[in-house]
């Protein structure tokens, strides 16, 4: 869900987000583990919006502060940093950039032509963030990304009438 709430600060959108509720589900700013994820909340974006990534903790570790992924780092470095775990991120050409020194610590979603739903890093307080997107979601489910898992299924296929089409599955 998109919230617009323009000029909000980070801490306070991850605050309101956290207020929200959906069917009695908790709400967080969101986190993105795919690309699919990702073109889904692009297309519900209404203007440049706060996730839950930062690097305050650290500089150029980028983690995921809210929701189940709070903690997991995804990404290490500025613009030509990479991916950790497996991880996915979208930054935007030349992003994070932590621009100038000036503390871009909080990632966001941008929203211009062009670019709606790559990753940009700001300050805490940047005015330009029209709102955030709030994810719905238990956020004590922790998912694990360290292992894979395999599944085998078989299905069989009988043709009972002998016309070479199937006509009974089994699986």
């Amino acid at each position: 869900e998109f919230v617009e709430s323009p000029g909000i600060t980070w801490t306070d959108a991850r605050d309101a987000a956290a207020q929200k509720s959906l069917n009695g589900i908790s709400g967080y700013l969101a986190t993105v583990t795919s690309e699919a994820e990702n073109n889904f909340i692009a297309a519900k974006l209404q203007g440049e919006g706060w996730m839950g990534a930062s690097d305050a903790e650290e500089d150029d570790v980028w983690k995921w502060v809210t929701g189940p992924e709070a903690g997991m780092q995804f990404w290490l470095g500025k613009a030509d940093g990479n991916t950790v775990n497996g991880m996915y991120a979208n930054w935007d050409e030349g992003e994070p950039n932590d621009f100038r020194g000036v503390g871009e610590k909080y990632a966001h979603f941008r929203a211009d032509e062009g670019r709606v739903g790559k990753w940009n890093d700001y300050p805490v307080n940047n005015s330009i963030v029209r709102g955030y997107v709030v994810e719905y979601g238990d956020p004590n489910c922790k998912p694990d990304f360290t292992d894979e898992a395999a599944i085998t299924i078989t299905v069989t296929c009988t043709d009972t009438d002998g016309d070479g089409w199937c006509d009974a599955i089994d699986n």
